[in-house]
């Protein structure tokens, strides 16, 4: 799960909620009405009746129905069309619910004083052929959905085993991270899909701050830096952004951002190698001066 995923849901409770606090008062209103539909007969009528009594059937619906004809009492569903839109968004309130679970949790476990009781780490069950990979260290910098997609890839053929993936994923993080995962017990949560939901909550910060198309755009060549190096600087940064960009938008942004003398003389070049090729040797022939800056 990613963090705009978390985002998305966790804004979508918060308009379930304003919509239930719009509805309520309907719900009320109808649960007052099927009260007063349901209430007994007053004593006169209910005397009346006695010296006549009909026989009742009861309906699909478990309610009296009377043999005289169909009833004109609105049916319940009808009367409440809050309980069919309740019932279908039940699910997914339920898993929004989650988030919130495991930030509770989180600050339980971090209650704990000291170091846990031993007996814990005998949950941990390390199959004797286990050989723990070699991961990309994670340090709170960079982005925390590339770096739990490595390790779940790492770690592929032992998925099912969470207490296995829990014990794994500390060996991927290094300084602060590291210290999150344990100062915040995190390794003490029950199952992986906690462990990663906390992770991704905790550094999403760094997936937001990933660079955007408007960076690309305002990038410029530095004084004294070469083209090849600009080039592969620009395009490290284009590889970060999300959705990809396409050949043809990754060349046109480029170029543009590119000082006047190569940007004129870019014409024709459809393809980024191909920009990087034309631009070094303009950046020679500037050097050499057969060409003016």
């Amino acid at each position: 799960m990613d963090s705009e995923e978390l985002n998305d849901r966790i804004v979508k409770l918060e308009n379930q909620m304003s919509v239930l606090k719009i509805l309520l008062p309907q719900f009320i209103d109808c649960f007052h009405l099927i009260k007063e539909l349901l209430r007994p007969l007053p004593q006169a009528e209910a005397t009346a009746s006695a010296s006549a009594p009909k026989e009742l059937d009861v309906g699909s619906n478990g309610r009296p129905v009377s043999n005289d004809g169909p009833s004109d009492a609105p049916d319940v569903e009808e009367l409440n069309p809050v309980i069919p839109k309740i019932v279908a968004r039940r699910e997914e309130d339920r898993n929004n619910k989650r988030i919130a679970k495991l930030e509770e949790k989180l600050r339980l476990l971090q209650g704990l004083d000291g170091i846990e009781d031993l007996s814990y780490y005998a949950k941990f069950q390390v199959p004797e052929t286990f050989k723990m990979p070699k991961f990309n260290k994670y340090d709170s910098s960079g982005n925390p959905i590339v770096h739990l997609n490595h390790f779940m890839m790492k770690m592929a053929r032992h998925a099912e085993n969470a207490p296995l993936m829990i014990l794994a994923f500390q060996y991927s993080l290094t300084g602060p991270a590291l210290q999150w995962f344990f100062m915040r017990r995190v390794h003490m949560l029950d199952t992986w899909e906690e462990v990663s939901d906390a992770f991704l909550l905790q550094y999403k910060f760094n997936a937001d701050l990933a660079p955007a198309r408007d960076d690309l755009r305002r990038a410029e060549m530095k004084r004294g830096e070469s083209f090849g190096a600009y080039a592969r600087r620009w395009h490290s940064l284009a590889a970060q952004v999300w959705p990809a960009l396409s050949d043809k938008e990754m060349t046109d942004l480029f170029v543009r951002t590119l000082p006047l003398e190569y940007f004129i003389r870019m014409i024709g070049c459809d393809t980024f190698p191909n920009i990087v090729m034309v631009g070094e040797r303009i950046e020679g022939a500037i050097r050499d001066g057969q060409l003016a800056a």
